[in-house]
């Protein structure tokens, strides 16, 4: 997000790469399809449920050997916020990303491609890094404590057993 906004290019340090879904627009079809043998892609885990805090992460088939994940977000709305979740599977802890309302989308080139951003997105960033027009190097980042506006919702217990943990070892499975 920030390296979009701030670099118009992706972060060349970090090893991951976020995208946002509006939680409404989950369909049960879009994990069938990311997982059909015929994908290019292989969903590594699953956190959360589609009602609150879900959580996919996606690696590409074609890139055995690559580091790269791709992480869909679901972005849910309440009346004044927005928010993504997540969880820390060791701990069970459950942790949510607060933003500004999210109402509007725009359109954003990133190296030719067109993709939707929030037409809100400094105000975003603002409140999720503060000094976000500086660059930090990935090594000091640390997913749940580095952001301004992240927070310990609870934990999980016994509804862990409907997620799918990480997967350490899929590249050799396919």
């Amino acid at each position: 997000r920030s390296g979009w906004y701030r670099d118009c290019s992706l972060i060349p340090h970090t090893t991951d790469i976020d995208f946002g879904i509006r939680a409404e627009e989950f369909s049960p079809v879009l994990l069938s399809d990311l997982d059909a043998a015929r994908s290019p892609y292989k969903v590594s885990r699953i956190f959360g449920f589609p009602s609150d805090s879900y959580e996919l992460t996606v690696k590409v088939k074609a890139w055995k050997g690559s580091t790269v994940d791709i992480d869909l977000f679901f972005i849910y709305t309440k009346s004044n916020e927005s928010y993504v979740a997540g969880l820390d599977w060791y701990t069970r802890k459950k942790y949510t990303w607060s933003y500004p309302r999210i109402s509007s989308i725009c359109t954003a080139d990133l190296h030719g491609s067109l993709f939707h951003v929030p037409c809100n997105a400094e105000e975003i960033l603002n409140m999720e890094y503060g000094d976000w027009q500086r660059d930090s190097p990935t090594s000091r980042f640390v997913w749940n404590k580095s952001h301004r506006n992240v927070r310990v919702e609870g934990a999980y217990t016994e509804q862990m057993k409907g997620m799918r943990p990480p997967l350490r070892r899929w590249i050799q499975d396919l």
